[in-house]
């Protein structure tokens, strides 16, 4: 196998259901490859692709009742044939995703066999026996926390180790299914890199108006997130099954650094906290909202806040420091639903 020295890290288009709201239709920033790029940028030559944001206005028909959404799928492919990457890593987060995923990875094979192909995210993370079986275009697929797995996986590969005991990945050999559940958890948050957002199109998420949340009090918005995972086990939900049920917080004086970060380089107005439960140690959050309070910035948490998590306190504390709207994830008024089905523990 050649050696692997150039990458290319790629948010694929989208699908999207004829007639869906238009606060349903929009890019989500790629954070996850944001993270992946930044442990990646030392050692590679790196390029990225956000083919959903580059031309988010460039619709086609998919089929009957969806629309493609992105740079066209003869232009991408074209793009990547032009970098000649030796791997590529294929972000996928949404299960939408799902199809342009394996497109993605099948003219990527079209361009080259030899290009190692990579598929990461919550969508491969918890249905990767799927996407194996039916599909010989993806090489590996990286599993849950991927900045340590990922590194290792390059390294092995270009040194001709073996990856057969390789934590955190799935893979085919010999028709069979290798599937090394347990990822290397990074215990300590403050050692990984911030984002790499200088090889990301940020104006052109900030042109196209792409925050997590319907709508932001600043276009300039960017994503931030201050913990991994959740320590609740509410049956509807992916989180503690692609975190492995593991919670780990960032230090404040780390997150607040990344802040700042994005103020001073981006000029970024408003920050969106992407956390499963922003206020799970609550003392953690309020001593968070005040330092905020010092940026004179706007935030929200559109991923929702349980409501047994925040008393009156934390809630001064967060308008006082930016905060425009919170989403209080109640989910059902029926306490036997709330026990007995969707297992959240809320009164």
């Amino acid at each position: 196998m050649n050696r692997i020295k150039k990458i290319i890290l790629i948010n694929p288009p989208n699908i999207y259901k004829n007639g869906l709201s238009l606060t349903l239709k929009r890019v989500n920033i790629p954070l996850g490859l944001a993270y992946i790029s930044s442990v990646l940028k030392n050692d590679y030559e790196l390029s990225v692709i956000d083919a959903l944001a580059n031309d988010f206005n460039n619709k086609e028909y998919y089929c009957e009742n969806y629309t493609y959404v992105g740079t066209n799928i003869d232009v991408l492919k074209k793009q990547i044939a032009d970098y000649a990457p030796d791997a590529a890593a294929i972000t996928c987060n949404l299960t939408t995703q799902h199809d342009m995923l394996i497109k993605t990875a099948e003219i990527i094979k079209q361009i080259n066999k030899n290009i190692i192909v990579i598929a990461g995210g919550q969508h491969p993370t918890l249905l990767y026996n799927k996407i194996l079986k039916n599909t010989n275009f993806i090489d590996y697929i990286i599993l849950s926390e991927g900045e340590n797995t990922i590194k290792k996986l390059f390294h092995n590969l270009n040194n001709s180790i073996d990856v057969t005991n390789l934590n955190g990945i799935a893979y085919k050999k010999n028709d069979g299914l290798i599937f090394n559940s347990t990822p290397d958890i990074i215990q300590n948050l403050d050692e990984i890199q911030f984002p790499s957002w200088n090889l990301f199109p940020i104006e052109k998420y900030i042109q196209l108006g792409a925050p997590q949340n319907s709508f932001s009090k600043s276009k300039r918005c960017m994503p931030v997130i201050t913990s991994r995972g959740c320590p609740f086990k509410c049956i509807f939900c992916s989180t503690h099954k692609h975190w492995r049920g593991t919670y780990r917080k960032r230090s404040i004086d780390n997150v607040i650094k990344e802040i700042l970060y994005l103020k001073n380089d981006f000029d970024i107005e408003e920050v969106q906290f992407l956390d499963d439960n922003l206020t799970i140690d609550l003392n953690f959050a309020k001593q968070l909202f005040k330092e905020l309070k010092k940026l004179n910035i706007y935030w929200c948490a559109p991923n929702g806040i349980s409501p047994n998590s925040v008393d009156s306190e934390a809630l001064s504390l967060m308008k006082d420091s930016g905060c425009y709207e919170i989403a209080f994830a109640i989910e059902s008024g029926s306490q036997y639903v709330l026990n007995n089905i969707i297992k959240k523990n809320v009164d």
